[in-house]
């Protein structure tokens, strides 16, 4: 009797010493990750997949195009790949944006950005974009975070009518892009970017876009948005001149 007594006081020292050796270790390596002054990748991936209906008046009101495009993401926090295409009447692009930027002290992310873009016009136009600069996010609260971006922006156009005279128009411009984002709810969220390109559209400097987005969650993967654009051109000077609203109804699966 006292054997069998001696035995289980034995195996019960034994799992309580375990089981609180791994609770430490948990405790610690949770500790360590929040206390972490820089993280260059982290492990866990989120993937959505979203598609768009975009309705687009342009300068005289008069024209209206509709279009649509869908995107794939894959985002493991500092390290995010899209990649997508964009379908209008006798157009088709497609886009490729991969961001790297190691986190700081868990809340601000500061990195690389670099954009690939492609524009085919039928029978008109070919355009290729290439993007490359600095980007940050920064999110003060779980459910409001802060982003910017600043990029060199080289556009190559091939111009079907001017070819033989001029085979290549090449501009070099900044970019920027501004975005806020906050969630009153878990089920609700409200986007407001400022930026000089969209992700499937690429001006120049001086046209940027102004985008309202609000986002609702219908289930743990799928959402529903809706979002307003409007974009001017020459805005930075005294000569602005309103060139489109559009309006986007958006589906997004997140898995």
């Amino acid at each position: 009797m006292k054997k069998s007594l001696l035995l289980i006081l034995t195996l019960f020292t034994f799992c309580s010493a375990s089981y609180c050796q791994e609770n430490n270790e948990s405790s610690g390596a949770d500790v360590e990750q929040k206390t972490k002054i820089i993280n260059f990748f982290t492990n866990d991936v989120s993937h959505k997949a979203t598609f768009e209906v975009q309705a687009n008046n342009h300068n005289n009101l008069n024209t209206f195009t509709l279009g649509t495009s869908a995107k794939v993401e894959a985002n493991m926090k500092e390290l995010c790949i899209t990649t997508g295409f964009d379908l209008f009447y006798k157009t088709f692009s497609f886009t490729s944006d991969i961001t790297y930027e190691p986190t700081l002290f868990n809340i601000w992310n500061i990195g690389a950005r670099m954009i690939n873009h492609y524009t085919w016009s039928y029978n008109t136009y070919f355009e290729y974009d290439f993007l490359v600069g600095l980007g940050t996010k920064i999110q003060p609260l779980p459910n409001l975070y802060f982003s910017a971006a600043v990029l060199y922006q080289q556009k190559n156009s091939h111009i079907k009518a001017i070819k033989d005279e001029v085979p290549k128009v090449v501009s070099n411009c900044p970019a920027f892009e501004l975005l806020a984002c906050y969630e009153p709810l878990d089920w609700m969220s409200f986007t407001l970017i400022f930026s000089s390109f969209t992700f499937t559209k690429y001006y120049l400097f001086f046209s940027p876009n102004t985008r309202i987005k609000a986002e609702f969650m219908v289930n743990p993967f799928l959402y529903i948005g809706i979002s307003g654009e409007i974009q001017f051109v020459d805005f930075f000077t005294l000569s602005a001149n309103f060139n489109r609203f559009s309006t986007v109804i958006n589906i997004t699966w997140r898995f």
